[in-house]
């Protein structure tokens, strides 16, 4: 079941990608280092496909803030903007994305006998060749 990005989500993610583009846009791999997170995890936070536990999100932009320790005021703008973002976007897409989930299984069980397989869905573009 495919769950179309929210509102709230895509706020987050340009939220994010903001503070990445200040930051000078490190690589996947160095911000992935110095926050103890792999690359593909970063990746997947920027470009939105996922949305990082409170926690995770932490070491995220603390791992972004550190890259920028030769700046001190880059820095301090970044964990601040990091606390502002934890408090205000990322929990407000968290809490959008559950209610969309909950919503498309709603409706999946509202449809006769659950959610259609994918053979019964190809089936019904199927034209007739008779």
């Amino acid at each position: 079941m495919q769950v179309r990005k929210t509102p709230e989500e895509e706020k987050f993610q340009s939220a994010l990608r903001r503070l990445w583009k200040e930051a000078d846009t490190p690589s996947q791999n160095s911000w992935g280092d110095a926050a103890g997170l792999s690359p593909r995890t970063v990746g997947s936070y920027l470009d939105g496909n996922t949305l990082p536990t409170p926690g995770k999100f932490q070491l995220l932009i603390a791992g972004l803030a550190n890259l920028c320790s030769n700046d001190e005021n880059l820095e301090d703008w970044i964990l601040e903007q990091g606390d502002t973002m934890q408090g205000e976007h990322l929990h407000q897409a968290r809490v959008a994305r559950k209610e969309a989930r909950e919503q498309a299984r709603v409706l999946a069980s509202a449809l006769p006998g659950g959610q259609p397989s994918t053979k019964d869905r190809a089936s019904w573009f199927a034209t007739d060749s008779s």
